[in-house]
């Protein structure tokens, strides 16, 4: 008997850029922005289970 597995987020980065898809020059206009968004996620899969553990021997002393 297992439970259901569920995430935990561990990290998240985010990476954003923004460009002109034609070359302009450094003072010339644009009329096009592109914009390119990189979502960099890091999870945990867990799941509680339950192990059957045997007994220990006992010290023969």
């Amino acid at each position: 008997y297992n439970e259901q597995p569920y995430c935990e987020l561990v990290k998240a980065d985010f990476f954003e850029l923004d460009f002109s898809p034609c070359h302009t020059g450094a003072h010339e206009t644009f009329d096009k922005l592109r914009e390119k968004i990189v979502l960099d996620l890091t999870v945990k899969v867990l799941q509680l289970q339950q192990v059957q553990v045997g007994k220990l021997p006992k010290d023969k002393c």
